[in-house]
């Protein structure tokens, strides 16, 4: 199994933690798999707007998982392995 799939439970989990306008901007890029102009254009919200909300609710996301998980990166600075913080309150064990 893969990280990512290991992780999924966590990831939707924290997206539905996010501010609304964030959250669906991320639902419908990852889970309905639409582009940024494609959701700007669908929810007639300026690109770059949308842009912003991408990015905040990324960074929320990145910090959500930092606080439940410590992961080991490759030298490409990808995920290879994680273990869950002993103190953790996400689920993702």
């Amino acid at each position: 199994m893969s990280i990512l799939s290991e992780l999924s439970c966590c990831l939707k989990t924290f997206i539905h933690t996010l501010p609304t306008t964030q959250k669906y901007v991320l639902e419908s890029t990852y889970f309905k798999e639409m582009s940024l102009v494609e959701y700007s254009n669908s929810s007639n919200i300026n690109l770059s707007t949308v842009k912003s909300h991408s990015k905040r609710g990324k960074n929320k996301l990145k910090d959500l998982f930092s606080q439940c998980c410590n992961f080991q990166n490759n030298h490409k600075d990808e995920i290879v392995d994680y273990t869950v913080n002993k103190n953790n309150n996400c689920n993702c064990s």
